[in-house]
């Protein structure tokens, strides 16, 4: 199986940063998802509970982002994959990478991480 929800460059604000001046306010970061699940069940039903819902998946990563601060990348990387994955239980795998604009002469920084539902657990 290969079925894929993609989400291109979701801008969400974020206290994020290794020093506590750089968590001060939230900058804007953005993220791109892949989201491995199992379309033939949706399609068949033609019912949005056969599938991952998007639209909650994004307002579900949006909330996580917003209720703490993080040191790293990989630390909200990780937290929001992960939380993704116990959350939604149709996902079977999830491919996330976030992307941070703060190092001058460069487009962006990002960190990117693939994990599994078995992973998680």
């Amino acid at each position: 199986m290969s079925d894929l929800i993609k989400i291109k460059d979701l801008e969400i604000f974020a206290k994020i940063g290794c020093s506590e001046k750089e968590r001060q306010s939230a900058q804007k970061i953005s993220l791109n998802l892949s989201l491995k699940v199992d379309g033939s069940r949706a399609a068949a039903s033609k019912d949005l509970k056969d599938s991952v819902c998007y639209l909650t998946l994004c307002n579900h990563v949006r909330e996580l982002t917003a209720s703490k601060e993080y040191a790293l990348v990989e630390e909200l990387t990780y937290y929001l994959a992960d939380s993704c994955l116990a959350r939604f239980e149709l996902l079977q795998e999830l491919s996330i990478e976030v992307k941070k604009y703060v190092l001058p002469a460069t487009s962006y920084v990002s960190f990117t991480t693939t994990r599994t539902r078995l992973e998680s657990k």
